[in-house]
């Protein structure tokens, strides 16, 4: 089995001790941190201008002003965060750590070659046996969705009434791998931008 050093952080470790000392992230529970929404990637700066850096993360404000996320794009906490709810996750989670021998081998494992896993690939793999629905009732997706195991933060904005007519154009399951692939890649651009300000850092002048 992977060692758990293996996974990729989010934050390069440069990067997440600078967000730190700025008081812009700081670690959480159970694998995750709390970065500021200003910081999540290349475009969050100005998508988020209106909250100001100096947030104290002790005052009620600070809920609205940092994100949770994963510290590592592999792991358990990345499962609850595409959308999995804390049971479904756990037993997800066991069977990536403990993968059995032979292929396909997980992205993780070392390259000897033959098919691979990937993570997202996976966590999408679980949902595969579920029965979709195009149903209007929206207690017809709730059933879909409970039996994939999503969240039920996730359920809500799902089912967000203002905008079921966009939602009726695609199936349950549709949406639901929508959303796990659209959050995972949104981690992607977490640590790509935590990279690129790395690389800003490195080729700073002195």
């Amino acid at each position: 089995m992977a060692s758990s050093d293996t996974f990729d952080s989010i934050l390069t470790p440069s990067d997440a001790r600078d967000l730190n000392r700025r008081g812009l992230a700081f670690k959480g529970d159970n694998g995750t941190m709390r970065l500021h929404k200003r910081r999540l990637n290349a475009y969050s700066d100005q998508e988020y201008s209106h909250i100001p850096l100096d947030v104290d993360p002790g005052t009620p404000s600070a809920d609205s002003a940092f994100s949770v996320i994963p510290e590592r794009l592999i792991s358990h906490a990345t499962l609850e965060y595409i959308g999995f709810n804390p049971r479904t996750a756990d037993a997800l989670w066991d069977r990536w750590t403990n993968w059995p021998e032979g292929t396909p081998h997980r992205e993780t494992d070392p390259d000897g070659g033959g098919l691979q896993m990937t993570f997202v690939d996976f966590a999408l793999g679980h949902i595969d046996s579920v029965t979709d629905t195009f149903d209007e009732d929206d207690h017809q997706w709730v059933i879909c969705m409970d039996a994939c195991g999503i969240s039920q933060q996730v359920q809500t904005a799902i089912l967000d009434p203002h905008f079921k007519y966009l939602r009726q154009s695609e199936s349950c399951l549709h949406w639901i791998k929508d959303t796990i692939e659209m959050r995972y890649e949104g981690l992607h651009a977490m640590q790509s931008a935590s990279i690129n300000s790395l690389l800003h850092l490195i080729q700073a002048p002195r």
